[in-house]
């Protein structure tokens, strides 16, 4: 299962960054040449159409179209607490301000080319029907954390995807989990994991960010990641696995290929 972390954290130093600027849409790219099986079912608790996680530093929304954010400019997004004591402000919020864009394409050939994206900026659009399971403290694919939820949806015939969204109350990073299951012989399939980066934490910060791609030690295949302009707080995306994959810093598209 190809595992990408998404990160808002406080201020990190770091002595390799390629900076971005004119762009706001950060993405990581995987392309995969087979398919892998859906996790096997555990005992759990249905969700509502949206779910929200929180722990001490960390709280997100999810929708029943597997994005982060329960919809819209609603609160919450993505929420941070630096001083890990859960209080959070919904008033600094790394998605919900503007313009919200957060979401998922899947792209490849099954006899002809097929684009499906979920974005949370137009849930109403989305490709891909699904539904959120709970598993906040409940062991599924033998693993149990404070806060989770899995989606899971299906496109055309085509194949199933899930996306399993974790962290335990003292983590400071989410992790997503994404499988996609062929039920049909696809070939070129590509998956992005994209975000707007409004990295909004403190009193002088806005929309505007400067962007990266890695850091000391983490190639910018990696990581990719914003920096708020006063707080000098972070959000990004980051993944080691094994499937071939990139970053990217581009303007507004769900396209899979930077």
């Amino acid at each position: 299962m190809p595992v990408h972390s998404l990160c808002a954290v406080s201020p990190v130093a770091s002595a390799r960054r390629v900076q971005i600027s004119g762009v706001s849409r950060l993405v990581l790219v995987a392309a995969a040449g087979l398919a892998l099986g859906l996790p096997t079912a555990a005992a759990a608790v249905p969700a509502p159409a949206n779910e929200i996680l929180s722990g001490d530093y960390i709280k997100i929304g999810l929708n029943d179209k597997g994005t982060l954010g329960v919809g819209g400019n609603t609160s919450p997004g993505v929420l941070y607490d630096g001083t890990g004591t859960g209080a959070f402000n919904p008033a600094y919020d790394y998605l919900t301000p503007g313009t919200p864009f957060e979401g998922f394409t899947v792209s490849g050939t099954a006899g002809a080319d097929f684009t499906a994206t979920n974005n949370n900026s137009n849930l109403g659009a989305a490709a891909i029907s699904g539904v959120l399971t709970s598993y906040n403290g409940v062991a599924h694919d033998g693993v149990t954390n404070d806060n989770r939820a899995v989606w899971t949806g299906t496109y055309g015939g085509l194949f199933n995807i899930t996306h399993d969204y974790a962290f335990n109350d003292d983590g400071q990073q989410l992790n997503i989990g994404t499988t996609i299951e062929a039920l049909a012989d696809l070939t070129n399939l590509t998956f992005a994991r994209f975000t707007d980066p409004d990295a909004v934490a403190a009193a002088g910060d806005s929309s505007a960010t400067n962007n990266f791609r890695g850091a000391t030690g983490v190639p910018e295949s990696d990581l990719v990641y914003a920096e708020a302009l006063a707080s000098k707080y972070v959000i990004g995306l980051y993944t080691n696995d094994a499937t071939t994959h990139n970053s990217a810093v581009t303007g507004w598209t769900p396209a899979t290929a930077p």
